[in-house]
């Protein structure tokens, strides 16, 4: 007797290898629940802590929030220190200034400042309506958020969108920073 092997049998038994390969190496490398146990040690495996509510220290997360608030809080004034000493320059050299040029210049470059300065604020203000804590550092290229939490896809939406509704840049020149 001699024995055909066909094409489609031929396919069938690859697959069938394919799949067991797959399977065996799906087990050898997957966690298995004895070790899952024994690498968490806060674990209990009794009946009778199903259901059960754990309390957790809010002290360390209102501590962590706290301390981004003051981080921001101390990078914004930071910001606005360097932001009106520089604004006060413009100022003293503008009105040391009697070239009409020079005079233009200083004073596009003053109202560049304070138009930064009022978009960076839209943008924090209404980012801090939406729940977000942030802060913001535009420029001419880009606008740059920094934010003290980790954030979902919504929350990066709805900060791209305040950013291209108040700059007008497209989302290549939004960068957000948040925290790990």
């Amino acid at each position: 007797m001699t024995m055909k092997i066909h094409k489609r049998q031929v396919v069938l038994g690859a697959l069938v290898l394919a799949l067991g390969t797959a399977v065996y190496l799906n087990w050898q490398f997957s966690p298995s629940k004895e070790k899952l146990v024994s690498s968490n040690e806060d674990v209990k495996t009794t009946s009778s802590d199903l259901g059960e509510a754990m309390y957790v220290n809010t002290n360390t997360i209102e501590k962590s929030v706290s301390q981004n608030i003051d981080l921001f809080s101390k990078l914004k004034q930071e910001r606005e220190t360097f932001r009106n000493s520089l604004k006060q320059e413009i100022e003293d050299s503008l009105s040391k200034q009697t070239n009409p040029k020079v005079v233009k210049i200083l004073s596009s470059r003053l109202n560049r400042v304070f138009e930064t300065l009022k978009l960076e604020d839209n943008v924090e203000t209404i980012a801090k309506v939406k729940g977000i804590n942030c802060l913001a550092t535009i420029s001419d290229q880009e606008c740059v958020l920094a934010v003290g939490e980790k954030l979902d896809k919504s929350k990066v939406l709805v900060l791209t969108d305040i950013v291209k509704g108040q700059t007008g840049y497209e989302c290549e020149k939004i960068k957000i920073i948040e925290k790990q």
